[in-house]
């Protein structure tokens, strides 16, 4: 009985050193999964086909992290999105449905509140540009058929991170998006235009699940 006590401490024990925080010049791969909701509008350049709706999107957060101080780490973010969005037209009620995929992709800072344990708990801010195209799934319902969004995005992160080996984490992420875009070009019953006047924003929260990788 005694041997196994000895035997229990010493693994756990081992299992608690193996475990490593946020450090200054580690580098750190984070791949996430997760699911978003979101409240989108969008606003013709002649106020005749403004849509609002809310959508869920899966978004695949990557980000690659350098530790500069020891609770201070920067980095760079790259989140393809992927959207079905079923809007409502303020003036008609009708209802669009339209795919929108594109990326966001931004520096990222993040802020290390426990670097010294096993589990790291950090918040971070990452500005940067998304980009997005937009193909109507139903023509017939909306005035652009295609078109090209480009613009600005930030994001607003709280997160731990809970160390299972030396160089391996699973991470939890809570982050709050938003995005602001404008229409850059577009076409309509096969005729494309450029410069046109439109605008695409929306914001939401993002949690996600994920692992986090030391190289």
């Amino acid at each position: 009985m005694k041997k196994n006590y000895i035997f229990i401490i010493l693994i756990s024990t081992f299992l608690t050193t193996l475990g490593q925080s946020h450090e200054k010049g580690s580098f750190i791969v984070n791949l996430g999964l997760g699911v978003g909701v979101y409240n989108g509008t969008y606003k013709s350049g002649n106020d005749e086909n403004d849509n609002t709706g809310k959508f869920g999107l899966v978004n695949i957060p990557i980000k690659v992290e350098y530790g500069l101080k020891s609770k201070l780490s920067v980095g760079l973010l790259l989140q393809p999105l992927s959207v079905d969005w079923s809007g409502t037209d303020e003036d008609s009620g009708e209802k669009r449905t339209v795919k929108i995929s594109g990326s966001f992709i931004a520096p990222s800072i993040n802020y290390h509140f426990t670097p010294d344990r096993k589990t790291d708990y950090y918040i971070g801010f990452a500005p940067g540009f998304t980009g997005f195209n937009w193909d109507a799934a139903e023509p017939a319902t909306a005035t652009i058929e295609t078109g090209k969004f480009g613009g600005f995005g930030m994001k607003f992160d709280l997160g731990a991170r809970f160390y299972i080996g030396n160089k391996v984490s699973l991470n939890l992420n809570l982050a709050y998006g938003i995005y602001s875009t404008k229409l850059k070009s577009y076409s309509e019953n096969g005729v494309p235009f450029n410069y046109p006047k439109g605008k695409l924003n929306f914001n939401g929260v993002e949690p996600s699940l994920g692992l986090g990788f030391k190289i």
